[in-house]
């Protein structure tokens, strides 16, 4: 799969497709990397899980980085907290830098009256 590029000032994209539980299936966890901040150094990037249809009860991530252009991954930092009893929270992740490969791995997901869930993210 192709890793998505994430642009300072862009778009939110999808990294995480309509997952309907934890164990995904191949292509809903999209591998993303960072351009490159203007001026250098780190950027923030922030993620938020979308619902279809309706509020998901429970979501959290693990936010993770590969420095081998993918094939190992390590835990980057504490896990996420995007919904919690049913209210969504937008979560940011502060120093991430480009060069690298990210993926977010969800670690629960309770999916309630939700059809499923995608998770986006930013760059600001």
């Amino acid at each position: 799969m192709a890793t998505l590029l994430l642009e300072t000032g862009g778009s939110p994209q999808s990294v995480v497709n309509a997952a309907t539980s934890t164990t995904l299936p191949a292509g809903a966890v999209v591998p993303f990397a960072i351009s490159p901040a203007r001026g250098g150094g780190p950027t923030t990037v922030t993620f938020e899980a979308v619902g279809a249809s309706a509020v998901p009860t429970t979501v959290t991530a693990q936010l993770q980085v590969s420095e081998d252009g993918g094939t190992t991954f390590q835990n980057y930092g504490s896990a996420l907290n995007l919904v919690a009893a049913s209210v969504g929270t937008v979560a940011a992740v502060a120093n991430m830098i480009s060069g690298v490969i990210y993926k977010l791995t969800l670690t629960t997901l309770t999916i309630g009256s939700a059809v499923s869930v995608t998770v986006y993210a930013a760059v600001s």
